[in-house]
């Protein structure tokens, strides 16, 4: 669990009684930091295999399909 290894707390939720929020500790937001270099280099280099055009096509496709949801 998150909790366990230090990554996450649980705040009160000013907008809900018995929901809490969970916020990352600061270990939790390195290893968001941590997660984020590697899905940004993941991206890119995956990016560079599609051109300019299917790359478009596939951002109006997923906003589509955001819409719907």
């Amino acid at each position: 669990m998150l909790k366990d290894k230090g990554l996450v707390r649980f705040e009160d939720n000013p907008d809900h009684k018995r929901a809490k929020l969970v916020v990352p500790t600061e270990q939790g937001r390195e290893v968001l930091d941590q997660l984020e270099e590697i899905q940004i280099a993941w991206s890119n280099t995956v990016s560079k295999e599609f051109s300019t055009v299917e790359l478009d096509r596939v951002f109006h496709t997923m906003k589509a399909l955001g819409g719907k949801i």
